[in-house]
């Protein structure tokens, strides 16, 4: 094999490994957006009929966090536990915007707060769950097309 035929097939592999890629992003921020979800839905829980604490509340959420996502909020650092995960940037400032008013009010305003938090990421979360699937798809796909005719082409 010749050094141009051994580039051109690292060069496809590259190709082929960045559309698997992005299809992983594309899923991975509809299961972050998933993740979000639940805790709001199970800090909605606690604080409306157990009047838990909110950052006993982020505790008491019972998923594994590799991230450490769940500790990170509830010190009050949403800004650094929302960076952490694969989110549009518009969906970051959204949620960090609407988490750090939580904590000020009375246990009606907290609820209201938290329901809105919990609409928008339902919200969010159907959009990315229809968009999901053939996008991840679409991209892994596209990688390897590429990758396959930049190799028909140049071999």
């Amino acid at each position: 094999m010749t050094f141009k035929t051994v580039g051109l097939i690292l060069c496809a592999a590259g190709i082929a490994a960045g559309g698997w890629y992005i299809g992983e992003r594309i899923r991975r921020s509809q299961k972050d957006l998933s993740f979000l979800l639940r805790l709001t839905e199970h800090i909605y829980t606690e604080v409306r009929y157990a009047h838990t604490e909110l950052p006993q509340c982020f505790l008491s959420f019972g998923e594994p966090d590799e991230r450490r996502t769940v500790e990170k909020m509830a010190r009050g650092e949403y800004r650094e536990a929302l960076q952490a995960l694969s989110l549009p940037k518009e969906t970051k400032i959204k949620l960090c915007t609407d988490y750090e008013l939580l904590g000020s009010g009375t246990l009606d305003e907290e609820l209201l707060k938290i329901e809105r938090i919990r609409d928008y990421l339902r919200k969010e979360n159907d959009k990315a769950a229809k968009k999901t699937g053939g996008s991840v798809r679409s991209a892994r796909v596209l990688g390897v097309c590429i990758a396959a005719a930049l190799l028909l082409l140049f071999l």
